[in-house]
C-alpha cells in the first residue's frame, strides 16, 4: 500500500482505553514528521526511521486519524 500512496500509512492496533501501539511509513515523505507531530501533538512515544516509525500512543482513535490526516 505504501507504493500507492503519496501521503503517511498507519496502522493502529489497541482501543481507547488502554492505548494503540502504532505503525506508520511513507515513501514520499520523512515518516519522522509523523512521530514528532503524535508526540507533540498527543505525548506518544516511539520513533524510527525516515522510511517507517513505530510506538505507542494513548488518545481517542479518531483523533489519532485526525491528526494523522492533517499530515
Amino acid at each position: 500500500m505504501l507504493t500507492r500512496y503519496e501521503g503517511f500509512v498507519a496502522v493502529l492496533a489497541g482501543d481507547d482505553e488502554k492505548g494503540y501501539r502504532y505503525f506508520g511509513g511513507s515513501v514520499s515523505r520523512d515518516s519522522r514528521e509523523l512521530a514528532t507531530a503524535l508526540r507533540e501533538k498527543f505525548g506518544a512515544k516511539g520513533g524510527g526511521k525516515q522510511d517507517m516509525v513505530q510506538g505507542q500512543i494513548e488518545a481517542k482513535k479518531d483523533d489519532i486519524i485526525s491528526a494523522i490526516m492533517e499530515l
